[in-house]
Order: C-alpha cells, then structure tokens, then sequence
C-alpha cells in the first residue's frame, strides 16, 4: 500500500493518514489467482434473504469502486449474539487474518485488568513502572498511552522497516528511547504506536510474563479465542497491482510487538466481543472508562474508537477498534445495546473503503432490511491532456518542503520531495522515491483520485499547459512542479 504513512489503526469513520513512514513491510512475489467460495448462515426464510441479499451487495463492490476485483476476506456479521451473514473466501479453515492495530483493544484490556487487580493505577507515571524512561517522558502516565495523548512521536522509520530479522526486548526498549515527546502529554490526541510498545512492556513488567503470554493466559483462553496469535496469518495475504493479485509477505510481528503484531480469525475477534460485554474481562465500570472519550473530538477513548450513529431515530454508540498493514485491512465493531457486532477483515486492504461497506452492514443489521447492490460507477476515460501532459518528474515547492523538514522529519521530506508520474495501460501511476507507486483514476470533476488512501491530485496550468499538482490528503496540500516531461514510449 502506497504511502505518506498509514498510522496503522482505522477510525470507525476513516482511515486516518499522516505524514510518516508506514509501519508495516512487505515484500512482493508471485502474481496469484484465488478461488472463491461463499457462506451464509440462515435458519429462516427471512435470514435466508437476508444473507442472500447481503451476499449480492458484497459482490456488487467491484465496479463500485476503483477495484474492480472481487472483494477477498472475511466478514461476519452478528445481531442478538447469532451470525446473519458470514463469509470467508481464503479456503482456510478457521482462517487467521492480520487485524494489526486492532492488537490495541486486547492490549488496553489486559491493562485494564492489571488496574482493576491494583498492580497500577491509570494515574501512576511511566518512569515509575519503566524507570528507564522517568527522565525522558516524566509527565507521561497510563491513561496517556492508552489515549495516545502522550505526545510521545512514532518509532518506525525506513531503516526498520528495511530490516527483516527479528527485534529482541531490548532494541524494543532502545527504539522507544529514540523517540521524542513532540507535545506536552494530555494537550492533544496525536495516535503513536509508541504508546502501545510502552504498555506492553509494561504488562511485562507487572506480570512477570511476556505480553504475549498473558493476553493468552487472561484475555484469549476466557474469552473462547481458539487461533489468535502473534503466528503468520494462514490466510493468503495480497497487494493489489493494476488489478491484479500480488502475494505478499506477513508483517515483522517482532517489530509490530505489542502496537499489531496479532493475528485472529472472525471468530476469536466475536468470542472476544461476547467476553468483553459480559463481565468475563473487566467490570461493566472499567468498560464504561475505557469507552469515554479523553481527548475531546479524537473519537478514541482508552485503547477504543469510538463513533456515534442514529438508526430510526434512535442513538447508537459504535465501538471497537481496526488495523492496517500493507496486504490487510481490519474492522471490528460492536455498539453499546449489545444488538449488533461487526468483523470486516480485507486482502488486499487498499481493495475498497471498508468504512463505507462497514456503515452499510451494520445499518442493515440495526434495521433488519438487507443491503441493497452497489450500482456501477460511471466510467470515466482519461483524457488525452492528462495522459500526454501529466507524466513527467516532479519537485516539491522549497518553501513547503522547508515546512516539512523543520515540523515533521528531514527523512521524511527527502521520502516525498521528488515523484514521478508515469502512463502505465492508459493509467497514470504516481511514484514517490523511497515510498510504493499507487494508481489513481480521473474523476468527473477533473481530479485525479486514489480513493482508499483518501488521496486527491488538483493539476495546475499555466497558459493551458500542466505545470504541476496539488496533492491533497486531509489536512494536507503539498505542491509539486514539473522539472522534466515523460515522454510516451
């Protein structure tokens, strides 16, 4: 997956991009077809429709959106505690998919019980339980990780990711010492994977055990999770190349550590469900904290996203968590009546917007009207002056990279000073140095999009020539300026 960075979690509303290095590597293999195969599970002649007709909407995406390869993965669908629409195409039995930062609820409620056991409190500092860091973070305490309102900036860089052997405990500890506090703790929510290092190290501390071993111990085998692990996912992982299937590797699980390294299946991630919302884990009272949002407007509370919705006039509150790494994509979701729950796992995760196919399935769930098919998007041809005057290479404008350099990281403005645009079978692919070329598609309104990364290309002219872009993400516009023309081959 192409970019800028993916902070690798997923808002219930969005997938949430800066500018930052990704923090999952993978590597690219063979071109591969897969066979698909499709279940339901219905009692009635009502369910039956149900899922059929559900069946119908998740195979109308291709065409819908930019992809147009079917949708691989895994969804399962509950309402009242039964499954109305399950479906898994990985010809693996009880599959395991890579649910990256959705690693974060387990680990925020493995804390969770650490404090209910009094072995910490959500106010205690960082440097008291990790001594190595008091003089580095001493402001920072529990419930500031678990928020990610600690200010403490993002560990991954190109150089780890280049790397693909194992990380051991103390060069964990030593990457967490090479980062910074970018603001004071609690002024703001800014999401760091660092937050969630720091916690697992820390339920490593108080128990004696890796954190590993006591999610398995005290989250995984309470709550019925047979296959969830931090094991390769056994479910073909892809990338997603000019609409062809590319096998990929499984994320650097050591580097991931206690931020994503797990893998599960549907079912674990529902057993889960089930045990969270029945006392099983942690009292009603630490579930309702762990739902508050503690920074206002960050949709997050303590290791959950959060969202609020209205169904037939009625207030419902979304909660759960989701992950992305470069071949998979995450979404887990339940709401707080206890009515209906949600797992979208997706490979390739750059496939289509999960949150739009998520809003959809969870809106039917709370109705009981089954979704209706996606129609096919107009089909719009790239027009002669982008595909003879847009390829070319490119250069950020100085002033706007001096910006980047001194705000964010001088790694990462020589990441994206320079791109190139190139035509590639009538489309046009943008490629940034040190980052994956991504594809993008015109729109009727004369943009150029590449929707999953929630990208936008404004070309700029002058004397009706194109002399540049404007890349767009939210909260974001970088200009480019042509240096050198592309010429067709």
């Amino acid at each position: 997956m192409f970019l800028i960075k993916i902070e690798c979690y997923m808002k219930l509303n969005q997938i949430k991009h800066t500018l930052l290095p990704m923090l999952f590597v993978c590597a690219v293999a063979a071109v591969t077809t897969i066979t698909t195969t499709k279940t339901a599970i219905a009692n009635t002649a009502e369910e039956a429709n149900f899922a059929a007709s559900t069946q119908i909407y998740l195979d109308s995406l291709p065409g819908a959106s930019w992809s147009n390869e079917p949708f691989h993965g895994a969804v399962l669908l509950t309402r009242d505690g039964k499954a109305i629409f399950e479906y898994d195409d990985s010809g693996v039995k009880q599959a395991t998919y890579e649910i990256g930062s959705t690693t974060k609820l387990m680990v925020a409620t493995a804390i969770m019980q650490l404090v209910e056991q009094g072995k910490l409190s959500l106010t205690q500092s960082v440097g008291s339980l990790l001594p190595r860091f008091a003089e580095q973070y001493p402001d920072v305490t529990i419930i500031h990780l678990l928020s990610h309102s600690s200010g403490i900036s993002e560990y991954v860089t190109s150089e780890l990711l280049k790397r693909g052997s194992a990380f051991s405990r103390q060069e964990i500890r030593q990457i967490i010492s090479d980062q910074q506090k970018t603001m004071p703790a609690g002024l703001e929510h800014e999401y760091s994977n660092t937050n969630y290092l720091l916690l697992g190290l820390i339920i490593e501390k108080l128990s004696g055990l890796t954190w590993q071993q006591y999610l398995k111990q005290n989250v995984f085998q309470p709550s019925g999770m047979l296959h969830i692990s931090t094991k390769p996912a056994t479910a073909p992982l892809y990338y997603l190349e000019q609409d062809k299937l590319i096998a990929g590797d499984p994320v650097n699980a050591s580097l991931a550590f206690s931020a994503g390294a797990l893998t599960a299946s549907p079912q674990d991630l529902m057993a889960f469900y089930k045990a969270f919302t029945s006392d099983q884990l942690l009292s009603s009272s630490s579930r309702k904290l762990m739902s508050q949002e503690v920074a206002p407007g960050s949709d997050y509370g303590l290791g959950v996203m959060l969202e609020n919705a209205s169904i037939k006039d009625q207030k419902i509150r979304y909660m759960g968590h989701g992950g992305s790494t470069p071949t998979s994509s995450s979404h887990f979701v339940f709401d707080d009546i206890n009515r209906c729950a949600l797992v979208i796992f997706q490979t390739p995760s750059k496939a289509f917007d999960l949150y739009r196919v998520q809003k959809t399935l969870l809106n039917a769930c709370q109705s009981g009207v089954a979704p209706k098919a996606l129609a096919k998007k107009e089909t719009i041809v790239l027009s002669d002056e982008y595909r003879t005057q847009l390829p070319g290479d490119y250069l950020m404008e100085a002033k706007v990279l001096e910006i980047v350099k001194s705000q964010l990281s001088v790694e990462l403005a020589e990441q994206i000073k320079t791109l190139q645009v190139r035509l590639e079978n009538n489309q046009l692919i943008f490629d940034f140095v040190g980052q994956e070329a991504f594809p993008v598609e015109p729109m009727s309104d004369g943009t150029l999009q590449f929707k999953s990364a929630k990208v936008t290309i404004v070309p700029r002219k002058e004397d009706g020539k194109i002399t540049g872009f404007i890349f767009k993400q939210p909260r974001v516009g970088l200009p480019y300026i042509k240096t050198k023309p592309l010429l067709l081959k």
